[in-house]
């Protein structure tokens, strides 16, 4: 394989390690009828993988020298097809994807992680399995069912989330600064609220962290101190120290009044 210099510019760093590699691919719990999406193949060493497994795999890759790469790899291959596009400007109606019965993955790059997810959540797409690598931080605030966080409360929303594995820096090619976390996230079949609702609810979890370390009440001011007690919580309460439980007991007391 040529050698290709990597750009920091596109957050960069190929998984080299084998053992996370065969880590993924078991979290993705493949089969001959499955249709996988992959965002950033990069060298291509979990298509490698895949592709033998399953029906059909669609790689987005948005640097040019290695969907070149990536066609030379797999070019041959007639369940294999890489779109050369930026996944977050890319309109995903247009990748043919079955929309329920399709798997995600991806070793995302740290700088669009989180965008990146939220495309793919908040989209009309439904993957019924989601396996991604993120940045130890942002993996925590996924898993984390305790403290919230906007991305972690919208992501269980979708999904829940279970740790796949810890990996090191020590795992990637140009070694980053930080750890990884793998993580699988299984789509829930059914939503939690009135889907119509769904764009007023993550409205008032956005607002109640406008300021994170205010009081709930100071954020949220259609919130009354009935409206928390209503739900066992005290009027001091911070966003942050809400379960997406009480967001949805929250956002239903609210809507009733």
């Amino acid at each position: 394989m040529p050698e290709i210099y990597l750009k920091k510019s596109l957050g960069q760093h190929f998984l080299k390690d084998k053992k996370v590699v065969a880590e993924i691919i078991q979290a993705l719990n493949l089969n001959s009828n499955d249709q996988v999406l992959e965002i950033g193949p990069g060298t291509g060493i979990l298509a490698e993988k895949i592709l033998p497994e399953v029906k059909e795999l669609i790689a987005v890759e948005k640097d040019d020298r290695f969907v070149e790469l990536l066609f030379e790899r797999f070019g041959g291959k007639d369940n294999f097809e890489v779109i050369h596009s930026d996944f977050l400007r890319l309109d995903l109606d247009e990748l043919k994807l079955d929309q329920r019965n399709f798997k995600l993955v991806g070793n995302l790059p740290y700088n669009q992680s989180k965008p990146i997810l939220r495309k793919i959540l908040e989209s009309n797409l439904e993957p019924e399995l989601i396996v991604v690598m993120l940045q130890k931080e942002v993996a925590e605030k996924i898993l984390d069912q305790e403290k919230g966080s906007i991305l972690g409360l919208m992501t269980q929303f979708f999904a829940e989330p279970e740790l796949v594995a810890s990996v090191s820096r020590e795992a990637f090619s140009p070694k980053p600064k930080v750890d990884s976390k793998v993580i699988r996230l299984i789509t829930r079949k059914e939503s939690l609220i009135d889907s119509k609702d769904q764009v007023k609810f993550f409205g008032l979890i956005k607002k109640g962290f406008l300021h994170p370390r205010k009081k709930l009440l100071n954020n949220l001011p259609e919130l009354s101190k009935s409206d928390l007690e209503k739900i066992n919580l005290k009027e001091t309460v911070r966003p942050e120290e809400l379960k997406l439980e009480q967001w949805l007991e929250l956002f239903k007391s609210i809507k009733s009044n």
